[in-house]
């Protein structure tokens, strides 16, 4: 009675060795490649990233998603402010437009400085 199951086993671990690498060559290239982005911040510069990254992968046949948080609801709205805010922008590097030659040619952390300084004048003086 073991002699038949054996048999049958091992046809059956010959065929899946034959089907199975087929199979799964078949499953990857019919597979539709997807993207998920989350949207965190409701500003105009924050909006591109995720909007451009999920319609070329779109447009290329990717299943696409965007998840918004609370603060990214703000972007779905049908008129965006189109303000680009350098607080907390460390990427955005300013030169001066006046004074010395010297002085403009600095680049200045300017989300890092204003950003200092409204801190700075959010404290109490000492008593």
């Amino acid at each position: 009675m073991n002699e038949p199951n054996a048999q049958m086993d091992q046809w059956l671990n010959e065929k899946l060795d034959e089907l199975l690498p087929q199979k799964l060559e078949a499953i990857e290239e019919s597979k539709t490649p997807s993207m998920s982005l989350i949207a965190t911040k409701g500003t105009l510069d924050w909006a591109y990233p995720p909007f451009i990254l999920a319609s070329t992968a779109a447009a290329l046949g990717w299943e696409t998603s965007i998840f918004f948080t609370f603060y990214g609801l703000l972007l779905l709205k049908k008129e965006i402010p189109s303000e680009v805010s350098p607080l907390g922008n460390p990427a955005m590097p300013m030169k001066m437009p006046f004074g010395p030659k010297w002085f403009q040619n600095i680049t200045w952390p300017m989300p890092n400085l204003i950003m200092a300084a409204s801190r700075d004048s959010r404290r109490s003086p000492p008593p």
